[in-house]
């Protein structure tokens, strides 16, 4: 499964991706919800929920 995000940047050089709306409710995703990112050997970026 492939989806496209854009990046943002804030004014205070902070990069921002959004999760598509189906994504958190399919892994129930909500504010506050701790989310940990690793990047593989492959150079993937894998994020997690804690």
């Amino acid at each position: 499964m492939g989806n496209k995000v854009k990046v943002q940047k804030t004014k205070n050089n902070q990069h921002i991706i959004t999760l598509p709306k189906t994504l958190a409710e399919l892994f129930d995703i909500k504010q506050g919800t701790i989310l940990e990112f690793k990047v593989n050997k492959e150079g993937e970026i894998v994020l997690r929920k804690k």
